[in-house]
């Protein structure tokens, strides 16, 4: 997530409650390295608590009004890039008279109305514009941005390699929320006292076996079963032929 994305789209004005929702969840899951937003379905209804075609309707305003633009992702979750920083004459592809009017509060397409410019024009329901989230988004968000904190560079790259590992042997999964996976990497490495290299290493182990490679396809089923998993990773390791530790020491 990046604070910055989330600093601006808090601020921005966005002229519709339900779309404001929104451009909030996409900022949640910014990711700053390339400008995108990897939004699933499953994601922003839990995040919004709103409904499907709420939503749909939503995104499609932030990319008429030239807040948002969509990237081509074929097979997986629609990927949005955010216009942070950019002054309204370069938002929305030249069309000032969209996000320009955004700013400074004088909406030309809010409420489907046409474009003057004028408030007496607006049709439809009063717009209601929020300069801050409404409350209940506001305090989702600060619990995840403390959970974000914690986070490392590389509990996020070894989500990735984790999906990338999954979708080589189940190619239709659908994305998951990345930043919960990392943050079950987090769990895993401040309270069970695991390091990246024995995750990994215990991840792909599963990702290989006949067995556990339908049944270990996050970090969360990996937790679950870390224990079980090692013991039999080392006891592979020994090799069929090779007693384990334990029937050495019976043998002793």
């Amino acid at each position: 997530m990046s604070l910055e994305a989330m600093k601006w789209a808090k601020k921005v004005m966005v002229g519709k409650s339900t779309a404001k929702a929104v451009l909030i969840a996409l900022a949640d899951i910014h990711h700053a390295e390339n400008n995108s937003c990897y939004a699933s379905e499953a994601n922003l209804v839990e995040f919004t608590e709103q409904n499907w075609k709420t939503i749909k309707k939503g995104i499609q305003y932030l990319v008429e009004v030239g807040i948002i633009t969509p990237k081509t992702r074929t097979g997986q979750a629609p990927n949005y890039r955010l216009h942070i920083g950019e002054t309204p004459s370069k938002i929305g592809g030249g069309k000032a008279g969209n996000c320009g009017n955004l700013r400074q509060g004088t909406p030309s397409k809010f409420g489907g109305g046409k474009e003057t410019g004028t408030p007496s024009k607006f049709s439809g329901t009063p717009l209601q514009i929020f300069p801050e989230p409404p409350p209940n988004l506001e305090d989702k968000q600060v619990n995840r941005l403390n959970e974000s904190d914690k986070l490392s560079g590389e509990d996020m790259r070894l989500a990735r390699w984790m999906l990338d590992r999954v979708l080589l042997i189940a190619p239709k999964t659908k994305t998951p929320n990345l930043d919960k996976w990392a943050n079950t990497i987090r769990l895993m490495r401040e309270r069970d006292g695991r390091e990246h290299r024995e995750i990994e290493s215990l991840f792909k182990f599963a990702n290989e076996h006949r067995f556990w490679a339908a049944n270990i396809r996050s970090p969360e089923k990996l937790r679950d079963q870390f224990a079980t998993l090692d013991a039999q990773q080392r006891q592979a390791a020994n090799g069929p032929n090779q007693p384990s530790e334990q029937r050495r020491r019976l043998a002793i």
